[in-house]
């Protein structure tokens, strides 16, 4: 699966997980088939946001259940 491909797959993915979807997708594909580099570099940051976030989910729910045992 070259880039281009890789990359719509993981856009496609991040869309169907999210309950707000683009109302035409098609619109949606044909921008990351014209725009794949600029897509890529957007998931890229994307997952930076994403990984401190989990971590922050992780360290709260550490707390949560040091709470709850006392």
């Amino acid at each position: 699966m070259d880039a281009t491909r890789t990359t719509a797959h993981c856009a496609r993915a991040a869309l169907t997980m999210s309950e707000e979807q683009v109302s035409d997708p098609t619109d949606f594909e044909s921008a990351i088939e014209q725009n794949p580099a600029a897509v890529a570099e957007f998931m890229d940051h994307f997952d930076a946001v994403n990984e401190p976030l989990d971590v922050l989910s992780l360290g709260e729910s550490v707390l949560d259940d040091e709470i709850s045992r006392h």
